[in-house]
């Protein structure tokens, strides 16, 4: 017969800084993978602890361009999982 166990203070600790050390490794990553990408011409749109939004091209577009439509591989989202693998992948277009 399988019994379970509940949990005591230090093994809610332990879960708690297991889970602060794996957020922080994912925090980490993405800021890392994120410096790149500026780097290379990015700009960061939005960001969070796990997502961010990249926009080719580092300068601001003239007000002009701004009523135009964006290519639509021109934004990226960027997401970090709990064990630090960062993705890139398109965005659907930003609505007007």
């Amino acid at each position: 017969m399988f019994v379970r166990r509940a949990r005591g203070p230090t093994q809610k600790r332990n879960l708690w800084l297991e889970q602060s050390i794996r957020s922080d490794t994912g925090k980490n990553a993405l800021n890392a993978f994120l410096e790149t990408k500026v780097a290379e011409g990015f700009r960061i749109e939005t960001h969070t602890d796990t997502h961010a939004i990249i926009i080719v091209g580092g300068h601001r577009k003239p007000l002009w361009s701004r009523f135009r439509k964006h290519a639509a591989g021109s934004r990226h989202v960027v997401s970090v999982d709990e064990h630090g693998e960062v993705t890139m992948i398109p965005a659907e277009p930003k609505r007007n």
